[in-house]
């Protein structure tokens, strides 16, 4: 994408983490003043991001936008442009209270952008067929927002509604990797079943917060 043309950002704190040295990292207010450049699409939101694909063109697949909502940078107006590009505009009063009011605060959203996009870099290594690496990381006056990653065609489900997902869960998540919310009730769609009936992770982060090493044996 032309957009990934621009110069990425250096000198940042977590580009001396083994995991995430390698990934680009782009200015996401430039991004947005070019945002009109852009096919956008809303894609899907769980609890801790927002989900958008991001074209050059109609003919390409594209990358995902993953935007996360808390603990970050991340504002009313960032969403709003988003929605409005999507053509899903919503009220901001509305995006402030249902996209960044946070009603069950945990731990889980320290340092989620970073550990999420490692456990994509590992989980890559790992496990290359199922687990894509980030294509690139967004930031905002030296603090992450989100992550893109390729886009994928398929079926969303539940690693725990798919038999297949699950025995190669249980397999990957012997390293330091996790990988969604397996538990009952709602819990997120954090697969994608894609034509060719190979499952894509896509909720996958680093288990060990202070763990960003690379694995002996890749290293």
């Amino acid at each position: 994408m032309s957009l990934l043309k621009e110069k990425h950002i250096q000198g940042l704190e977590w580009q001396e983490r083994a995991l995430l040295k390698d990934i680009p990292t782009y200015d996401f207010d430039k991004f947005l003043r070019k945002l009109s450049k852009f096919d956008v699409s809303y894609v899907d939101e769980g609890y801790y991001s927002l989900v958008f694909r991001l074209r050059s063109n109609s003919e390409e697949k594209g990358i995902t936008l993953k935007l996360f909502r808390f603990g970050t940078l991340t504002t009313v107006s960032d969403i709003a442009k988003l929605f409005k590009a999507s053509n899903r505009e919503i009220e901001t009063r509305k995006i402030e209270y249902y996209y960044l009011q946070n009603f069950r605060y945990s731990h889980e959203i320290d340092d989620l952008v970073a550990r999420q996009a490692a456990g994509h870099v590992l989980g890559s290594l790992i496990a290359p067929k199922n687990i894509d690496p980030p294509i690139c990381l967004w930031a905002r006056d030296g603090m992450l927002l989100g992550y893109s990653l390729p886009f994928i065609e398929g079926i969303p489900a539940r690693i725990r509604d798919h038999i297949k997902a699950t025995e190669l869960a249980n397999k990957i998540e012997t390293n330091n990797i996790y990988l969604g919310n397996r538990g009952i009730g709602s819990s997120s769609k954090n697969v994608i079943i894609c034509t060719r009936k190979q499952p894509k992770f896509i909720d996958v982060r680093i288990k060990d917060p202070n763990n960003y090493s690379l694995p002996f044996e890749i290293a």
